[in-house]
């Protein structure tokens, strides 16, 4: 930019030279003309008015003494008039040239800012993307205390992360968390753990609380753990949690949810195949839309208000098991079992 700015300079004082030089010559021929033109007018007033007496001959030297002298004088007033306006004329350029170059300058400093903003917003940009690298190794190593406080902040700090980049970090925090609680609270269902005995031992897969909760050591800090996951989740997926165009469908197959608080949670299209949701999970009015829920456990899972509407592999004997309302949607085809009706008036009844 400055280098083209030089280049116009130099043309246009380049211009302003020639321009000079045709009106200094101009004004040279206009003056020889003009001393002609003169000379020429003398002469033909002494050759019209043909003074013979020395009084005559003074006369008329003097009257063309006058005339010479207006004559001059009217050059005079031309070229004054005229190097005003020339004046005039250079003080305007000199201004339009001095607006022009400032223009340049406050555009090339205009620029620079810019170019400086972008490099201090890009700085700032890959801090932040370092530092929340850096809390995100750092929870994800919490998760591998033994300490619960510890575990926990780990989970919260995962939460955090998640909110302040829903865009960039949410599904691969979404990721860790549902891999966690499928791996530290795995669930077989009690019908296929019953199929995996032996005849002789078979009875023992009428112990739910042997499969669904594996009480070895450490059993109470993964539980607290897994809630307090299930926790994270429902605020990551309520309606003032992250932005639905981010939203991922969770995998949470096979996982101990039992006695979760999952309530208001956008589970659309969520993987809950063979999950343990009884006893009083609290699945009121999330939105389980397309949801596979293949052998999941419902007993007495609380769908009050939830949206079943188009989920996969779903039975009509788990909605019969499961603790529903009015205002629960089921899929197409399924009918609201009578209970829940019966039940909900009971409740009415007792509250009026």
């Amino acid at each position: 930019m400055p280098d083209e700015a030089t280049q116009e300079d130099k043309e246009t004082r380049k211009n302003e030279g020639v321009r000079r030089n045709v009106r200094l010559a101009l004004a040279i021929l206009f003056g020889i003309l003009l001393v002609i033109l003169v000379i020429l007018l003398i002469t033909r007033l002494y050759s019209f008015v043909g003074p013979t007496t020395p009084t005559e001959k003074k006369d008329f030297v003097q009257a063309v003494g006058i005339l010479v002298a207006g004559i001059a004088g009217l050059v005079g007033l031309i070229f004054t008039w005229r190097n005003l306006r020339l004046t005039r004329e250079n003080t305007e350029k000199q201004l339009q040239a001095t607006r022009e170059n400032t223009e340049r300058q406050l555009q090339v400093a205009r620029e620079g800012q810019e170019r400086t903003q972008e490099a201090t917003r890009e700085t700032l940009r890959i801090s932040e993307q370092g530092q929340i690298t850096e809390r995100f190794t750092r929870a994800i190593d919490q998760l591998g205390e033994t300490e619960l406080e510890i575990r926990l902040g780990g989970i919260y700090a995962l939460e955090r992360i998640a909110k302040d980049s829903p865009e960039r970090d949410y599904s691969t925090v979404m990721e860790v968390l549902t891999a966690y609680a499928r791996e530290n609270a795995p669930y077989t269902p009690l019908k296929e753990a019953a199929e995996q005995e032996e005849g002789g031992e078979q009875d023992k897969a009428d112990e739910p609380q042997e499969v669904a909760f594996p009480q070895d050591r450490g059993w109470l800090l993964r539980r607290a753990a897994i809630r307090a996951i299930a926790d994270v989740i429902r605020r990551l997926h309520e309606e003032d949690g992250v932005p639905e165009e981010h939203l991922v469908r969770l995998d949470l197959h096979n996982t101990n949810l039992r006695g979760a608080n999952l309530r208001g949670a956008n589970l659309e299209g969520a993987n809950l195949q063979g999950a343990n949701l009884q006893e009083e999970a609290d699945l009121q009015e999330a939105n389980l839309q397309g949801a596979n829920l293949q052998g999941a456990d419902l007993r007495y899972a609380l769908l009050l208000g939830a949206d079943l509407r188009g989920a996969e592999e779903l039975t009509p004997e788990q909605v019969q098991q499961a603790l529903g309302d009015k205002a629960t949607k089921l899929p197409e085809g399924f009918e609201r079992p009578k209970w829940w009706i019966k039940s909900q008036d009971k409740q009415t009844d007792e509250n009026e």
